[in-house]
């Protein structure tokens, strides 16, 4: 937890100091079953409603104030802020998850809308991707129920996602819930066997295939509860709330905020772009999405993006480069030729991030919650006016 104003210090357990911010609700979450309310929007990473709207309180967020949260996730602070009455940005590298906080802020849904969307004839050809994790009857269903979403508000893919996730208003909430549902059913459907580890998946063989669900069956199951949930969730005003689907540590985004509520993405050797193969089997036909490109991007990534062995920068501070010389000396042999480039790639992106993070926030009265067991154990911020 860092932020100017507040008057906490930094013990060597990594305790926080003030009563107030140990007395906030939990942060986790229990992972639901699958026929609870809003099930799907469930992550593991993700903080509780609960947590996110007491944490703006004890920030001093009021109605009117503006709220960062540049790993958007699933959305939960993007709903805390909005039902403060606060304006708020989102932003998310992942499609799946910058289409996920979306959704969470369709309030405005018809459901008898979503399900006559996503119950349409198959018309469109297959395009065979370097995504091809679902049947090609599924694909081209996909294709086609996209593809009548552009064509019937004019449209070109591309524009369409820019549109969808930029609308503060609710005028696409309706076809926001058809295509997470899409993204959903393709999980349910996906051609793909997975192992123990969420992201160890391998395809699926001819004979392997007649157990699987139809996409648009799937779909619409999905879109029916989601709209329900939708429909009877507690009513918010978005006042300017929108999504944006871009890496926060290589774009420049304009505007200045009160304060920012995140999550940080783990450095957990989890490939989250494997992981979500066949949300982005669906997405491929609107997002534009580069596999390599976001594999190398993601915060944390598996990937080897490049090799660094110039001296660790003195302003990471000393517990991040003890860190570092840890694993360099470590004997295990994929420590120094692996582990220590992945480490060193995650250290860089936060460091980055967090300074771009600060930049955004207003001089008057910066204020920002960052939770990450990584950031508090791995990271030291070497400045004055911060504390922990």
């Amino acid at each position: 937890m860092l932020g100017r104003p507040l008057q906490a210090s930094f013990p060597g357990d990594l305790s926080l100091a003030e009563k107030p911010w140990m007395s906030l609700p939990s942060a986790k979450m229990r992972r639901p079953r699958r026929s609870d309310p809003f099930a799907w929007c469930y992550t593991y990473t993700g903080f509780s409603l609960a947590f996110a709207r007491a944490a703006l309180t004890q920030l001093g967020a009021q109605s009117g104030s503006t709220v960062l949260d540049p790993f958007a996730g699933s959305g939960t602070n993007l709903i805390a802020a909005a039902l403060a009455g606060c304006s708020a940005l989102g932003i998310d590298i992942s499609p799946f998850s910058a289409l996920l906080s979306r959704t969470r802020l369709a309030t405005a849904v018809n459901p008898k809308r979503v399900l006559d969307c996503l119950n349409v004839s198959t018309r469109a050809r297959h395009l065979p991707s370097d995504l091809q994790v679902l049947h090609s009857h599924d694909e081209a269903y996909a294709a086609t129920v996209l593809s009548k979403i552009c064509d019937s508000l004019e449209m070109k893919p591309h524009d369409f996602w820019a549109a969808l996730l930029a609308d503060d208003v609710g005028r696409y909430d309706n076809e926001a819930v058809v295509v997470l549902s899409l993204s959903l059913g393709a999980r349910d459907c996906a051609r793909l066997i997975r192992g123990s580890n969420p992201i160890w998946y391998r395809r699926m063989s001819g004979d392997q295939n007649s157990g699987l669900g139809d996409l648009r069956a799937a779909a619409v199951a999905w879109g029916t509860s989601i709209a329900r949930d939708l429909t009877v969730s507690e009513p918010i005003t978005r006042r300017g709330t929108r999504i944006v689907n871009a890496d926060f540590t290589s774009e420049r985004f304009k505007g200045a905020f009160d304060f920012c509520l995140t999550s940080p993405p783990y450095l957990n050797r989890l490939d989250y772009v494997v992981a979500h193969l066949p949300e982005l089997s669906i997405l491929k036909h609107v997002a534009p999405i580069n596999m390599e490109r976001l594999r190398s991007a993601m915060i944390g990534t598996t990937k080897i993006v490049s090799k660094d062995d110039t001296p660790i920068p003195a302003e990471w501070g000393p517990s991040c480069r003890l860190a570092l010389e840890r694993i360099w000396d470590h004997k295990a042999y994929a420590s120094r030729r692996y582990y220590y480039h992945t480490y060193r790639q995650y250290f860089t992106h936060l460091y980055t991030s967090l300074q771009r993070l600060t930049k955004m926030l207003r001089k008057r009265a910066p204020r920002y919650y960052c939770d990450s067991e990584l950031i508090l154990q791995r990271c030291e911020y070497g400045h004055s006016d911060y504390c922990i």
